[in-house]
This record gives structure tokens, sequence and C-alpha cells, in this order.
């Protein structure tokens, strides 16, 4: 990357492609106006309304979009001085639109091929599908289906990466900012970046509403880079302090506690002390809780599991080698509550998995995950944050997936199936808990706080200097209002389809 120059040259350029009234737009412009405290140049790439939409406007909703201009606008009014802004647009040419329109056609394509798609070094195909497995939380889903909302997140994303790339060379920063880096738009800043050699730090939530977090060069998904951060989160800060933090934030998860991010609660409908009929305490008893797939879907080789194809792969294996277990060994399948009411693949699947030695527990089900943790002999996860939990509670916990705590050595890491099915039916010791203790530090403590923006009761509820980016209370009401109408365009198909 580029060799850092004085404060006082420094140009900086944001890619302001995030929701505009919401905590990440309020950290990009409190960055800027610590840049311009500096002496920096500052530029906004900006977007005045896309005729392809956007990452969050899958369906190209003009009331969607018309709000997101305006507390854009409103945000940059705010700040100290005018800050120059460019349409990303201004630099698509005639020959670049016939070459937006042309990638539209791979909407056709199955999820399969479309993820090998690419535009010149760009993982296009990679960041659409990483999107529509995220809005509709099925792994499995297929952009055939949804051939509109395909073609949409194609051309967004190869535009804006000729924009992008067009950008770049033309005004040659020294650092560029944008939010998150997975989807199709904000995937394609991060390639242009890259393939100019342009420094850049992505913009991300923190560990709480009162921080966002910075990745310079990274991703928030980057394994490596996150465990880096853990470590050195332990050992530079003030260990008395981030043991109290680690502790509390065990005991407020067992407890049911309702906290932001990290400390979201989704027990709230489970009934502590249950477990399930057929529970025998004289059993070997071995609890698999399974997660979510589509957050990390579409996002890089280093996720990939090496042991299963997928999680659910995992789950039909593991299952067919409970059937073999002996009559005291039994297998509980506790599957995530934020899978609770969905439609797809992955829970019917799931549901079939269930038999004498192998049974599932459905999301919906009062059983309590925490009854389930306190009396299982060991834990299996697929890098969900209980796999950790386990260990700190004093539980052998197995992990079977890639997670940020993978290497951490709280875990027990099997290299395939079939030591993962001995280590099931083993005697382990329990792990030492100090890998759990330090990634619970870094959950409670990763993160910039902010200084220049004040936050009501949730990430929308904001100030920056004073102005609320949703608007006065007349405002807000309406966008209150938008969001139970149009909600839905926001995420199109979640929980709504079958495959």
């Amino acid at each position: 990357m580029q060799k850092n120059k004085s404060s006082s040259m420094k140009k900086i350029l944001l890619f302001q492609f995030s929701e505009s009234g919401w905590s990440m737009a309020a950290a990009e412009l409190e960055l800027l106006e610590k840049h311009l405290s500096d002496g920096a140049e500052v530029k906004i790439v900006r977007c005045s309304g896309s005729c392809y939409g956007c990452d969050l406007n899958l369906t190209r909703s003009k009331l969607l979009c018309f709000n997101c201009k305006l507390q854009s606008k409103r945000g940059i009014n705010a700040m100290s001085v005018k800050v120059p802004t460019v349409d990303y647009t201004d630099y698509l040419s005639e020959i670049d639109y016939k070459e937006i329109q042309k990638m539209g056609e791979n909407a056709e394509l199955s999820q399969l091929d479309l993820r090998k798609l690419m535009f010149e070094g760009f993982d296009i195909g990679e960041a659409v599908v990483s999107i529509l497995v995220s809005r509709s939380r099925n792994p499995d889903v297929d952009p055939r289906k949804f051939k509109e909302v395909s073609q949409n997140l194609l051309k967004a994303g190869v535009a804006a990466y000729i924009s992008a790339d067009k950008i770049l060379q033309e005004y040659k920063p020294d650092l560029v900012y944008f939010f998150n880096g997975r989807g199709s738009q904000q995937r394609a800043f991060r390639r242009a970046c890259i393939k100019n050699t342009v420094d850049f730090t992505i913009v991300e939530e923190g560990c709480d509403i009162k921080r966002y977090a910075l990745f310079k060069n990274s991703t928030p998904h980057d394994i490596e880079y996150r465990e880096k951060q853990i470590r050195k989160l332990w050992h530079e800060g003030d260990r008395e302090e981030l043991l109290e933090r680690a502790h509390s934030f065990y005991k407020k998860r067992a407890s049911g506690f309702e906290g932001y991010g990290v400390l979201k609660n989704f027990t709230q409908h489970q009934t502590e002390g249950e477990l399930p009929k057929s529970w025998r305490k004289s059993n070997r008893n071995i609890v698999i809780f399974c997660s979510s797939d589509d957050e990390f879907s579409a996002i890089g080789e280093e996720w990939k599991n090496e042991i299963y194809e997928s999680q659910l792969d995992g789950l039909i294996k593991l299952s067919a080698s409970a059937g073999s277990f002996t009559n005291d060994q039994k297998v509980y399948l506790r599957m995530h509550p934020n899978l609770s009411g969905l439609i797809n693949k992955f829970r019917a699947k799931c549901l079939e998995l269930g038999h004498q030695k192998f049974e599932v527990i459905l999301p919906e089900s009062n059983i309590s995950s925490y009854t389930l943790l306190s009396e299982a002999d060991s834990v299996i996860t697929f890098g969900s944050t209980i796999g950790m939990e386990a260990t700190y509670w004093g539980k052998p916990s197995i992990l079977l997936g890639k997670c940020f705590y993978q290497n951490l050595n709280s875990c027990y890491v099997p290299d395939n199936h079939i030591e993962a099915v001995e280590m099931m039916l083993s005697d382990l010791e329990v792990k030492d808990r100090l890998g759990a203790l330090m990634y619970a530090s870094y959950l409670v403590s990763f993160g910039e706080r902010y200084e220049m923006s004040e936050f009501g009761v949730d990430p929308t509820d904001v100030y920056f200097r004073g102005v609320h980016l949703r608007g006065n209370w007349i405002m807000r009401k309406a966008l209150s209002v938008r969001h139970k109408l149009f909600g839905p365009t926001i995420n199109l198909f979640k929980g709504r389809h079958k495959e």
C-alpha cells in the first residue's frame, strides 16, 4: 500500500454507501472531521440515486432512495466545513453502461456458477451471493428465483467498481473509507483500492452502540486480523478491567440479560431449567448448538470448512454416526433461536435428521439453551459464541467450523469427521479458559468511542454534531411509518420462500 505523507498533505476519500441515517454514517463523518482538523483534504463520493438500486435498496424503491439521499445531505451539511462531494455515476461512460448492462445477463446463473463470476479481478459473483444469502437467511438461495434483484446487484456492483477505479486514479487519495466491504458495492470499493494500491479502512459497528470499529486494509470478517486484535487488546489493555468485563459478559449471557450487539438475548422465550423429556442424567449427553450460516457466506476461502462441505453436511454426518451409538449415548441438536419462523432448506433438512439417538430441538422450543449447556457432558459448535461459553462454564467444547476464536486454544479442533466423533464419545478434559476470557474481553471492548455523536435507543436514533441524521420528530415519525409499510423491500424475501 501507499507510504504515508504528512497529515497536512493527506487526501482522504469516503465512499458513502452505507445507510445514511444510522450510526455508521455518523462514524464516517466523525472520521472525516478528524482528518479535517489535521489539515487533510477530504472528498465524499456518494450516490444521487442509482438506477440499479444498491445493497440496501434491492427493489429500487424510490421512497427509500429519496430518504437515503435526504439523510446523507443532512449529515454532510452538519459538518464543520463544506466538504466537496461527487456522484459516482458521473464517472461512467457510454461504454461503461454497456458493460454494466451486459453484466446483468449473468442473473440467469446458478448460485454455484454465480460464485465464480469475476469482473477484472473483482469477485462480483461472490459479493452478490453474499447479499442474497444474507437477505434471504438461506445459504442455498437460488439467484435465478430472484432474477431482478440479482440483476440489480450485479449492475450496481460493476458500476461501483468501474467508477471507483476511475476516481482513485484521478484523485489519488492517501486513504479511503467505506462501510463493511462485503456486499456488491462495498466489495467493489475494496477491490478497486487493492488494484490501485491505495490504503483503505473499513468502518463497522463496534462492541456496542457507543463505538465503531476500524479495519485497516482488512475486513471485519478477516479471522487472522481479528485474532491479532484480540491478542493485542489482551496484552496491552488493563488486565484487571478486561477480566472483570469478560466474567460479566458470560454471566450476562447465561442470565438472559437483554443488551445490544453481542449481548442480544435469543433466549427470552425459553424456560429456565427446561430440558427435553428424553433427557437422562445417567446418559452421555452431547449437545450440538448450530448457528445460522448466512452472516459468513461467500466472504472468502478463509471461512471454508475443512472437515465438512457445510454446517448442514456436518450435521447430516454426525446424525448418521450417532445411529451406531450405544443406548446410553445421545446427541441433542439445539437449533439457534434466530432461525425461528424461517422456511428454508437448512431448517427442513435439520428436522429430517432426528432419530432415537439424535434429537432435534426446534428454534421455537422453550427448552433452555443454558440448561442444556449446564447439563451436557460435551458441547459441539460450528463457531458460535456458545462454544466459548461452554469452556468458560467448565464443559469440553468441540469446534467443527471456522470462527474468530479458533486459534485461542480453548476448544478441541478435530482434523476430520472420524476424529470429531471420537472426541464426542471421549471424556475430554476442559480446555484452559484463558482463550475464552480473551475472546469475551474483546467482544465487549473493541472499537473507537464516538466523540461527536450521541445516541438514543438504537443505532438509527443518532445525532451528529447536534443534528439528527433522520431529521426532526415529524420526519422520524414518517420514516417509522415508512419502515412498517415498506420494510419488506429491505429484507425482500427473508423467511418467505421454500427451496
